[in-house]
Formats: structure tokens, sequence, C-alpha cells
């Protein structure tokens, strides 16, 4: 490979990691280019890419070799075939693969200490990011690392977001957020928890804003006996439980507990799934999960063709601990007995293709049944926000912007409105 594709293929890397490719694909890039005795900013692209082993790996031109065959092994243990470096294909198959590689590199790079924090020169301007989930995040780091001195803002008495609040500890770890977070205030990012702010009035001295305060409102399901006792918002359970894990303590009578209860969980995602094994690590007698979706292909789906996102069937491992899953259920109404849920009213749908190939339409079919329940969790995702008129040093990113997404969608958002904000400042 010539130093010409090698450098075209550099930037084409970088376009895929802004887009979720793995990280793995640039490592491969930047060890192709030092054979070929290329130059290559690694402290820049790091910050670029935010991801710090990019330049500690690389920082003293040691390690990568070493780095890439380590990947490589794990690949064929994990698929019993060699791997192509520069050809991944995609699936429900691989993916964990990949999430568990791109772990164990982070994880290394953090054990073996070539994550260290960066000091930036400053450049004498000031930005508050309102909001400290991943899009808050993502914007601080990048606008730390030009040189710019950022305050984050958030309401909650810790940062992190709907991965601190939303993630449940058996999925994400929240020392991972805790050790990333003392890397950023060693940077040189301030923290304000615990701090309402109103977008509408701005804290004064900065030049520049990024609202990144999420989709805070769940969509609702508005149907008879919405008001009893025991229907709650998927995140009323999720958020409550991990604020106990931190040592948090609520009145009996607020507890969001599954603890001796048949729970329904009302809607398919990864949301529900987490609800399903926090319900499980409660305590529950029997969970439930319906969907009014119906089921999906197991493996592959010739209607949704790479690079669409395949819409395939997803079993969690909260799944696999114990769950009935149903699909193509509209709930009617919810049941009661003394002011309390006891179960709801569920009816079989059937999903008409649209002839033109557009969206497909429901058809109620008339067959209903009661399935009981003591708690029901909506899972249903949740509502863009509709933000105000904003003066032109104000910026929007993640979910506040785009509606409930994906992190690295909030992330990758972040970068963008971080770049936005950097030349708005410098025009």
């Amino acid at each position: 490979m010539d130093a010409t594709n090698i450098e075209r293929n550099l930037y084409l890397t970088i376009q895929l990691l802004e887009l979720g490719v793995p990280v793995v694909l640039a490592l491969n890039m930047m060890d192709e280019a030092a054979k070929q005795g290329m130059t290559i900013d690694i402290e820049r692209l790091s910050q670029r890419l935010g991801f710090p082993v990019m330049a500690t790996v690389a920082r003293t031109g040691e390690g990568l070799p070493e780095l890439l065959k380590a990947t490589e092994a794990y690949i064929e243990t994990k698929r019993g075939e060699p791997w192509e470096p520069l050809h991944i294909s995609y699936g429900p198959d691989l993916d964990p693969v990949l999430r568990d590689m791109e772990a164990a590199i982070a994880e290394a790079a953090f054990r073996e200490g070539y994550i260290v924090p960066i000091q930036p020169q400053r450049n004498g301007k000031k930005v508050a990011v309102i909001g400290a989930g991943p899009a808050g995040l993502s914007v601080a780091v990048r606008l730390n690392a030009r040189g710019y001195e950022v305050t984050l803002f958030d309401s909650k008495p810790m940062p992190g977001g709907l991965l601190r609040y939303g993630i449940p500890n058996f999925k994400l770890d929240k020392a991972v957020i805790d050790r990333r977070m003392k890397i950023l205030e060693a940077e040189g990012i301030r923290f304000e928890m615990g701090v309402h702010i109103d977008v509408q009035k701005l804290p004064e001295g900065f030049d520049a804003y990024a609202i990144c305060t999420g989709t805070p409102q769940a969509r609702d399901l508005s149907i008879p006996g919405r008001e009893l006792k025991g229907i709650y918002f998927a995140l009323e359970q999720l958020a409550q439980q991990n604020h106990i894990l931190d040592g948090d303590v609520f009145p009996k009578d607020q507890l969001v507990n599954a603890k001796g209860k048949r729970v329904l969980v009302i809607g398919g995602g990864d949301t529900g799934s987490d609800c399903i094994g926090t319900s499980i690590r409660q305590g529950a007698t029997s969970v439930t999960q319906i969907e009014i979706m119906p089921q999906p292909p197991i493996g592959h789906n010739p209607a949704t063709p790479w690079p669409q996102w395949p819409v395939v069937l997803k079993t969690t491992s909260s799944h696999e601990e114990g769950c009935t899953r149903r699909w193509s259920l509209a709930s009617n109404r919810f049941i009661g007995k003394n002011g309390k849920v006891c179960g709801v009213e569920v009816e079989e749908v059937e999903w008409i293709p649209a002839s033109d190939g557009g969206r497909s339409t429901m058809k109620p079919t008339g067959k209903t049944e009661i399935i009981d329940a003591d708690m029901v969790l909506l899972a249903m995702g949740f509502l863009k926000p509709e933000q105000p008129k904003f003066a032109e040093n104000v910026f929007v990113a993640g979910d506040a912007a785009m509606g409930a997404s994906l992190v690295v969608r909030a992330l990758a958002d972040g970068r963008k409105v971080a770049a936005a904000i950097d030349d708005y400042l410098n025009k």
C-alpha cells in the first residue's frame, strides 16, 4: 500500500469512526502508515476522535503492533476463523464481539497507564454546557481540548446523564463513568452538579452555550385506568434503582420495587429490557414484556439489508434470565382493584403491509385478553423536546436536538456541535 492510499484510508477511517465504525480500523490504518514512515499527529487525531488510546498507545510509537495482534487473536477466538482487519461485516452475531474488543482495548489502556490527562493551552474563552449526559460530555471534552474553559451544569448530583441514571449497573458499572470523570476534571473541566438551569435564563459570563438536556419527557399511554397506582414510566424504576445503589434512601411509599409482584413491561426496546433485568433482580414473581409491533425475524431480515439498521429479534441477557415475550399486542385499558393496577386488557393486532412499500397499517382483530399485573412499566420511548428560539451563541446537541436516539449518536452530535461552537467563536 503506497503512502497516497494510506493517507486516503486514514482520512476515510476518521470519517467511519465518526459514524461509529470500530476503532480497531483506525489502529490498523495507523499501523500501516507507521510502516511507510508517515508522520501522524496522534494528539490531534485522538482529540478529534475522542479516544485516548490513540494518543497514549502511539505517543511513543510503541505498543501498537502488539495491540493489533491482540485484537486479531481475540476476534479469532470469538469467531473461530481468521479476521480480516479491513473487511468487517455487521450483524447481531458480530456486534457483541466488536463491543467487547473495543472495551478490552480501553481497559488495557487504563491498566497500562496509557490514558493520562492532557493539559491544553487555554484560549481565554468560556463555554457553558447544560447537561452532563453523553452529548454534553462529548461537547465538553472536545472544546476543552481546543483550549476553552468549559463548565458543565446538571441538575443531577453526579455526571453521566442516562449513562448513570438510566442504564442499570449490571449493564454499565458506574465505576467506568467515575474513572473517566476524574480524567476530565484533571484536564480542567468544571462540574457544577445539582444545579437547575433555566435554558431561557442562561448563566452569565460565557461566550457560548451548549444545551444538552436530553429528552426528559417519556411517551405516555393514555388509556382508561392510567391513574391507577402501580403504573410507572420505565425511568422511574431505573433511575431510582441506580440512586439506591449509590446510597440514596427513599420513603417506602415512594419505592418503585418489583419484589413479589407480577410485572408487565410495555415496550420492546432496550429500555424495556433494562426494566426486565431490574425487576428480576428486585425479586419479581414473573415478568412479561409486550410489544405492539410483530415479532421480527431471527438472525437476518431481507427487508432491512445493510447499511440499514437490521430489524431482527434481539434477545438480551435480561430476556434470558426469565421473561415471557409477546408481540402484536395493543393495550386497551388498565384494570384496577382498590385503586391499584391488577391487570391490563390487551388486543391482538395485525400489521397490513402497504402496497407502495411504505409504513404498514395496524388492524385490530377484536381478540382480547387480560394479562395479570401488579406493576406496569411503560417503556415506549421519549418525546422529542421543543426548544425555544435561542440566541446565535446558543447551540443544541444530542437528544435535545434530535429526539431520543443512541448514546453513540449523542456523542457524535456532541462532536459536531463542539466544532460548530469553535467555528462560531473564531469567525
